[in-house]
């Protein structure tokens, strides 16, 4: 028998990232668009499941980790601006589309024309342009734990050697949300779920106390925790290390999860693709690329069957039948491990908040209802943030080095380096060995500007390290553009060690940029080599 009183912790993360993409230089850029997706159909409706909660006086003790990349887009006023212009046109195709169509087609464009319509509105007069102000509200509002990841989203297990690459993706992430606010707790997302045994002292210097692993790496941690991934461990480095529960977790985001349900929106079958030339001119990328517009009309409907329309509102019902499994299969978890005399345990699901909306439209309306249902009394679980979890458990938590260890694909870091990324990891490394030995040697400051152009070189280094870059050429998705992005920003970096000799390198300030400069004019970098090309024109990189 279950003791009375006794509960489980539940702790839901959301990790919310994008890769910095920002292109002056030309109009429209395509894999800007990722950005504006993702406000639409994420950030936004996100925002809005928090503001009804609050409404509702429902607490919702969520972690949601912010990337500082994805914070600089969304602070940025020109990608601002741009979001407005997508909205708009994507508002305008489907008043179009809504105008001819007929019948449960029409209904599905009307939604759409009144989602974009309402997105642009809450973007433009609820959150006045501001989203990661509308975050910090929430997190106010409802009990959300605000926490940030390394600077530009490094693989830091790849980034260990040298030590000092992996402690300037964690220190200068530190420094930027402290100073922005963007941290309301002392959590760090390690980008991936990546570790490797040494990164916890790298963490906890910069402050944080907790991190997140995937469960294999508390599974195989050393030694073996009694109770595996249910149970957080106090690390050598003097961090707390919380195990993400696989089986749990894969109920939502798996081969055979919730989203692969038939009546959900079919992701991948958009209807710029079906439209005339005539209709959509307007709407496309200006080289005629017919890029994803984010209206698809067809539901995912099963293997070998042709396409049914998708039903809006049968769609939403399932969504709600799913959370409501989801609730249940998580208690019936809680209840076996109150069974099994596991002391204080806590079930950590954890996910890309990017799936919740983006890749499963219906992903906000699952995830409003959980937490809705998370919040009625007499359950087994208790919905918290790993700080409350943290202070409940005090000195409590056993000791243990976790394993090497991702969420990627495999478990470790095949996702990230293997054909196609091999030739560039030593590259990368090499720029990092060389840029810690200059700050090693620095010996006293010379004038401003030569220590402003050390700083442009260790912005280029820290683009050049982004995760994203790698998972693309791994994934073979915009392969192209990411090899780019790491070759130039290399190249970068190294015409600007260029500009010194040795002895002047050495004498160079060692001290950091200020990271709200951190990711700002990348594309305009003209300013350290005066008619210099710029290396990301979209000729060079589609």
């Amino acid at each position: 028998m279950v003791s009375p009183g006794r509960f489980v912790y539940l702790v839901l993360v959301l990790h919310a990232h994008l890769p910095y993409v920002r292109h002056p230089e030309v109009p429209v850029f395509l894999e800007e668009s990722w950005l504006y997706e993702a406000m639409g159909e994420c950030y936004l409706p996100l925002l809005d499941v928090f503001s009804r909660l609050s409404v509702d006086r429902v607490a919702c003790p969520v972690t949601l980790s912010l990337s500082p990349t994805l914070l600089e887009m969304l602070r940025d006023p020109l990608l601002r601006e741009r979001y407005v212009r997508y909205a708009e046109g994507r508002r305008d195709l489907s008043a179009q589309i809504l105008k001819r169509a007929r019948g449960e087609e029409a209904r599905v464009a009307k939604m759409y024309r009144d989602r974009f319509g309402r997105a642009l509105d809450s973007f433009e007069h609820v959150y006045g342009r501001d989203l990661p102000a509308g975050m910090r509200s929430a997190a106010d509002a409802v009990g959300v734990e605000l926490m940030t990841t390394a600077a530009t989203h490094g693989f830091l297990p790849y980034l260990c050697e040298p030590r000092q690459a992996a402690t300037a993706q964690v220190g200068i992430a530190a420094e930027y949300a402290f100073r922005n606010g963007d941290c309301t707790g002392p959590g760090f997302w390690l980008p991936e779920c990546g570790y490797c045994p040494g990164l916890d002292g790298v963490v906890r210097e910069a402050g944080f106390e907790y991190f997140f692993v995937d469960g294999h790496g508390l599974l195989f941690a050393s030694p073996t925790p009694e109770f595996g991934p249910f149970q957080p461990v106090r690390t050598p480095g003097g961090c707390v290390a919380f195990g993400r529960d696989m089986g749990m977790s894969g109920q939502v985001w798996s081969e055979g999860g919730y989203p692969a349900d038939p009546v959900y929106r079919e992701f991948h079958d958009d209807i710029v693709v079906r439209l005339a030339d005539a209709d959509v001119r307007d709407y496309i990328h200006p080289d005629g690329l017919r890029v994803p517009s984010g209206l698809k009309f067809s539901g995912i409907t099963g293997q070998g069957k042709a396409k049914e329309l998708y039903r809006p509102g049968v769609a939403a019902d399932r969504a709600r039948q799913h959370a409501r499994h989801f609730v249940s299969a998580v208690a019936q978890r809680a209840g076996d491990l109150l069974e099994s005399r596991v002391p204080s345990p806590v079930i950590v699901c954890a996910f890309d908040a990017e799936l919740f909306g983006h890749w499963w439209y219906e992903g906000p309306v699952w995830l409003e209802e959980v937490l809705r249902l998370l919040a009625e009394r007499g359950r087994n679980v208790r919905l918290a943030t790993a700080s409350e979890v943290l202070g409940a458990y005090g000195n409590r938590c056993p000791e243990a080095e976790p394993a090497a260890s991702s969420w990627g694909r495999g478990g470790y870091g095949d996702a990230w380096l293997g054909p196609g990324t091999d030739d560039l990891y030593p590259e990368v490394r090499r720029a990092a060995q060389l840029l810690a030995g200059r700050l090693e040697a620095t010996e006293r400051a010379v004038p401003k500007k030569a220590s402003a152009i050390l700083e442009a070189a260790a912005r280029e280094l820290l683009l050049a390290q982004a995760s994203d870059w790698f998972f693309l050429i791994r994934s073979e998705t915009s392969e192209a553009y990411a090899r780019n992005r790491i070759l130039n920003h290399l190249e970068r970096f190294h015409e600007l060690n260029l500009h010194f000799g040795d002895n002047d390198f050495n004498r160079v300030s060692a001290s950091p940029a200020d990271p709200n400069d951190l990711f700002r004019d990348i594309g305009c970098t003209e300013y350290y080599r005066p008619g210099g090309r710029n290396m990301d024109r979209p000729s060079e990189t589609q």
